[in-house]
């Protein structure tokens, strides 16, 4: 893909409501943002982690300093696979990739996924996800249609709690 610059932050989110499971309360997620630049264009990519495995965000910074010369190396998403850990630090490097290459090429990245030529079944799926909001009811199955318009998703979700 060429030499790329690389940059990285964490970023804290203050989740919604608190996310409960198995006897851990989240009121925050810390996000590590990473930036690929090849000068013209930067791609973006972000990663959380999986706690439960420690792959926090001081693993995945860790993990990005020590691979930070591999990865300005310049890669292809093939070869990262081969010369980083499996993790979010590789995930992060790897969608940061996507969105370069789809802004270089001036077009979506998900346009440039193997199943893309499924056209209306991918769009539907997407938009399926997409407005899916915990309404604040108690039940860990619920799930809420109701909230303001999803960032450039082109509809308002309105509806009742589904549990």
């Amino acid at each position: 893909m060429g030499k790329f610059s690389l940059r990285y932050r964490v970023e804290t989110k203050h989740l919604s409501a608190p996310f409960r499971i198995s006897g851990f309360v989240f009121e925050t997620s810390d996000v590590v943002v990473v930036e690929l630049s090849d000068g013209s264009f930067t791609g973006l990519g972000e990663a959380a982690g999986v706690y439960y495995l420690g792959d926090n965000s001081a693993h995945i910074v860790a993990e990005l300093s020590a691979h930070r010369a591999i990865i300005e190396d310049g890669p292809d998403r093939e070869e990262l696979r081969s010369l980083m850990p499996a993790g979010g630090a590789r995930n992060a490097v790897d969608c940061a990739m996507w969105d370069l290459e789809a802004k270089r090429e001036g077009t979506a990245a998900h346009h440039g996924l193997p199943f893309h030529d499924q056209g209306a079944v991918v769009e539907h799926q997407i938009r399926l996800l997409l407005p899916l909001r915990h309404c604040g009811c108690r039940s860990p199955y619920a799930r809420c249609n109701e909230g303001p318009p999803l960032p450039r998703s082109g509809f308002v979700s309105r509806g009742s709690c589904a549990k």
